[in-house]
């Protein structure tokens, strides 16, 4: 099974490909900057009920399994109760 290159590129280009498949998959990524500087993408992954789905949770996995095959280095960190997910990529 071929999953693709690992993309080793920086910034500007890592971010606009990796919001472009986000968007593509349906998610709507936002730019936001760090306490204490950097930046990262937060997807919101909201959920309806007292406590997260299994759906929830494939959603969340769906997301950290693409970064991680794609992009070097990024750092991907659930956030809220599972109800968004942070993409740190310049910190």
């Amino acid at each position: 099974m071929h999953f693709g290159k690992i993309k080793k590129i920086e910034g500007g280009d890592m971010v606009k490909s990796l919001q472009k498949w986000l968007e593509k998959s349906g998610y709507n990524p936002e730019k936001i900057k760090l306490f204490g500087g950097g930046e990262a993408l937060e997807v919101s992954t909201p959920y309806q009920g007292q406590s997260p789905t299994a759906e929830q949770f494939a959603t969340l996995a769906e997301i950290r399994r693409h970064v991680s095959r794609h992009y070097a280095g990024i750092k991907v960190e659930p956030r809220g109760f599972y109800s968004s997910i942070y993409i740190y990529y310049n910190n």
